[in-house]
């Protein structure tokens, strides 16, 4: 997009706050799905939050291949954040994550089977409550 094309749209909102003022422009743009998609703010929100709480990159959390001691868990709980907090089922999960719906189903399935006893399912679980947290207090913000 052109810079003259986003200062544009920028002048347009800022006329629009100016003449109705920030809560009815919020409301007004809130109306249109495409604009201004909760679900979607969401979304993103957990995978940045899924990365930055496990050191991942976006790339490396996307990967194809390459199991790892890492990434393993930061799918696990990415799958779980985003069927509990947003409408996607496993293909659109899959898409999100770049993998397969089957995939997306042993991630939840991994997930819903963690142990209090094993460590490394504590730590999994220790991540999903530290993200789950951030993503209740962010999706507060947005209404």
């Amino acid at each position: 997009m052109s810079n003259k094309k986003v200062s544009r749209i920028f002048y347009i909102i800022s006329d629009m706050v100016d003449s109705v003022g920030l809560d009815q422009a919020i409301s007004y743009l809130s109306s249109y799905p495409d604009v201004y998609d909760k679900n979607k703010l969401i979304t993103s929100y957990i995978i940045n939050s899924v990365c930055s709480e496990s050191g991942l990159s976006k790339d490396q959390l996307m990967m194809k291949t390459g199991r790892n001691n890492i990434r393993v868990p930061a799918l696990c709980c990415a799958v779980a954040l985003l069927k509990n907090h947003t409408k996607s089922d496993n293909t659109e999960i899959g898409y999100i994550l770049n993998k397969g719906r089957s995939r997306v189903s042993k991630y939840a399935t991994m997930y819903n089977n963690l142990s209090d006893k094993i460590k490394s399912d504590r730590e999994i679980s220790e991540l999903y409550d530290v993200i789950n947290e951030k993503i209740t207090k962010y999706k507060l913000t947005l209404k």
